[in-house]
């Protein structure tokens, strides 16, 4: 709680420094206060505190995953230095509305009264419908901020509408009493449907089929840190939210979804993974990704105990760091090249070896191979759903595991072919390659102990 309260005075403060115009510099400031939350944070571990009416409540679930937020916001931080870098604008009101997006994914995670989850998600959701257009020059960026504030804005309503049909069902938005009101009695059907409304609403944030479709052009007309914080934090945040939800409050009743969750499962994995195979556009290539690592993250949501709650979580933290490492090559590449081509990763093992070996560490790892983080990360996910008894789903998850290979490994197949599309220098930059150092070896580390995250939640 100590570092929620300080993550928003720090975005107040920011917002505030925007009157001095200290640009980039402002950096100095928000990742050494971003560090010192994650410690503040893992000081609560273990005293499953309760705060405002316990509306919401730090377990070890939320501590967990919240370090994971603030450490992956972070590394996104890391990388503005080299977005913003020749920007003639003031960019203190962009840092300070991921800071409070930030504050608004925490709350999601730790919630334990449906209103205060939908404050989180509308805290998460605002600012960053304007960071998606926050680049007004671009077309393509303010065409993504409109069409993720009309469906972001249309989901939030159908998660509002499922609430109030639970708290009708159930005269509670305490998670706790919603589990004492349905346990042992027969659901009524308008809880049935305030249950379903909930969960299609949350999906939408996590991209999964059929709440997608804003995936690929949002990432696409976004500025590159503002896809990297959708891709790690609001997805990451959007399904440690929803598993809490259905395993403190429904957990007892989890028939009632289970098949429908097995089918948006495995269309999740097949259209994402298909879709992928053809495209050319970065940042559309990994918002397919994205998409198809929904699929692997709702395996856990469908077996729905303590074992899927570890596995999520280390999926989480696998995925967040080589997503990043992705990120972080993309953004030096498209800076010197200026296009977002996957072409512009050909030659890029003559160019810059360290790049080359970084994408082959994060595209390996999001691909599951082993023995990287990425493996381990479906692993778990696997073998709880396999206990849970799930096994044609995990099946069919291999099958799209070995489909997303062949994409992952065309673009490593261009960084080492010797050809070479662009003539362009390639430049290191401290802070960036920091960040891609730190998210690469914390991939290899837990690729080869995977068991240092185990028994967290």
């Amino acid at each position: 709680m100590t570092a929620l309260i300080i993550l928003s005075l720090l975005g107040i403060l920011v917002l505030m420094m925007g009157l001095f115009h200290l640009k980039n510099k402002v950096l100095i400031l928000i990742i050494p206060v971003l560090i010192a939350g994650i410690f503040l944070n893992a000081n609560e571990y273990g005293l499953n505190a309760s705060y405002f009416s316990q509306m919401v409540h730090f377990d070890n679930f939320a501590i967990s995953f919240s370090s994971l937020l603030i450490l992956t916001t972070t590394l996104i931080f890391g990388l503005c230095l080299q977005q913003y870098k020749t920007s003639k604008k003031p960019v203190e009101d962009i840092y300070a509305l991921i800071i409070f997006s930030l504050v608004g994914a925490i709350c999601m995670v730790s919630f334990n009264n449906l209103i205060m989850f939908i404050l989180g998600l509308e805290i998460m959701s605002v600012p960053l419908y304007v960071l998606a257009g926050s680049n007004r020059e671009n077309v393509l960026s303010n065409e993504a901020s409109l069409k993720y504030f009309l469906m972001g804005a249309f989901a939030s309503a159908i998660v509002i509408f499922g609430m109030t049909l639970i708290f009708g069902a159930t005269n509670s938005f305490q998670l706790d009493e919603i589990r004492n009101a349905v346990s042992g009695t027969k659901m009524p059907g308008v809880l049935q449907v305030g249950i379903l409304l909930f969960i299609g609403g949350s999906l939408f944030k996590a991209a999964a089929v059929p709440f997608h479709f804003w995936a690929p052009d949002v990432y696409q007309g976004s500025p590159t840190v503002i896809t990297a914080f959708m891709a790690t934090v609001v997805k990451t945040a959007a399904f440690a939210g929803l598993f809490r939800f259905m395993m403190v409050a429904f957990q007892d009743i989890s028939g009632l979804w289970v098949n429908i969750l097995v089918i948006i499962t495995i269309a999740t994995l097949f259209l994402a993974n298909f879709s992928a195979l053809s495209q050319t556009d970065f940042k559309r290539l990994m918002a397919y990704s994205g998409i198809s690592h929904a699929g692997y993250m709702l395996i856990a949501i469908l077996v729905l105990n303590m074992n899927a709650a570890d596995a999520l979580f280390f999926y989480s933290v696998s995925y967040s760091l080589a997503t990043i490492v992705a990120f972080g090559i993309f953004l030096t590449m498209k800076n010197a090249t200026g296009e977002y081509s996957l072409e512009i990763f050909k030659g890029l093992s003559r160019k810059n070896p360290f790049l080359a070996f970084g994408l082959v560490i994060a595209f390996l790892s999001l691909a599951g191979i082993p023995p990287l983080a990425g493996f381990f990360g479906k692993y778990f996910i696997f073998t709880s759903a396999i206990k849970g008894g799930f096994l044609t789903v995990v099946i069919i998850a291999i099958i799209n595991t070995m489909i997303g290979a062949y994409y992952y490994l065309k673009v490593l197949n261009m960084a080492f072919t010797k050809d070479v599309y662009h003539s362009a220098p390639v430049k290191n930059h401290l802070l960036l390659d920091a960040v891609i150092v730190f998210a690469a070896i914390g991939t290899l580390i837990l690729g080869f102990f995977p068991g240092l995250l185990q028994g967290f939640i």
